[in-house]
């Protein structure tokens, strides 16, 4: 005979969702990947994290992992697993936290223009549609944007400040 089987209660994941933002700098791509690999400085430009921390692994050496502490919109862990480095060209991880999920590609490229673009491609899933009282997407989109933006103004001045 077979088994009686409970309705679930789980809570209905929410759409994928996709992020794609770009942002620039003045400095070549190995200048920002110095910038962005020293984790130890991003609190010099941005208080979008508190407590950083390598808990696995070499830093940004696949499968090592970082444990961050969010702290905006609210507070709370991410946990994150690095997928794949390339420093200077590009890095992609996975996040875990709060009943989401989310990839990250980000890609450093000069364009003729001079500028380094700065690419960061987010695709996730969240176990409720909303987290930190947002839309997932917008919170994705917001968290990108802001960490980033000021990530390039700092690339911007140590390449002005030679």
């Amino acid at each position: 005979m077979g088994k009686l089987i409970k309705k679930s209660k789980l809570v209905p994941a929410s759409e994928m969702v996709q992020v794609d933002y770009t942002t620039t700098t003045r400095a070549a791509p190995a200048l920002a990947w110095k910038i962005f690999a020293d984790w130890r400085q991003w609190s010099k430009f941005s208080d979008l994290y508190g407590e950083l921390r390598w808990t696995q692994g070499t830093p940004w050496a696949v499968g090592s992992r970082l444990r961050m502490e969010l702290l905006h919109p609210v507070k709370f862990i991410v946990n994150r697993l690095i997928t794949m480095c390339r420093p200077g060209e590009c890095v992609t991880w996975i996040d875990h936290s709060r009943g989401t999920t989310v990839e990250q590609w980000v890609t450093f490229k000069t364009e003729p223009d001079g500028l380094t673009y700065v690419r960061i491609l987010s695709q996730g899933i969240a176990s409720r549609p909303k987290v930190a009282g947002q839309p997932f997407r917008a919170f994705l989109k917001d968290n990108s944007k802001l960490w980033f933006d000021a990530f390039c103004k700092e690339c911007d001045r140590v390449q002005a400040a030679g």
